[in-house]
């Protein structure tokens, strides 16, 4: 099943689930808005599939 012309939005995207969750969207065609608290990990560094954007959402 592929998601090319989807958008997903994944909060908690910097580690763990969240980050193999990104991968994983990005991998099978979704452009992924992936956001965190944390800083941008180095395994979105040269994906096209991928915006990062520094989040705190309890705010």
């Amino acid at each position: 099943m592929g998601f090319e012309g989807k958008i997903v939005f994944v909060t908690g995207a910097s580690s763990g689930i969240g980050l193999a969750v990104v991968k994983a969207f990005s991998e099978h065609g979704a452009k992924v808005w992936a956001a965190d608290i944390n800083n941008e990990p180095e395994a979105f560094s040269g994906d096209d599939n991928i915006e990062f954007r520094r989040l705190d959402i309890t705010r």
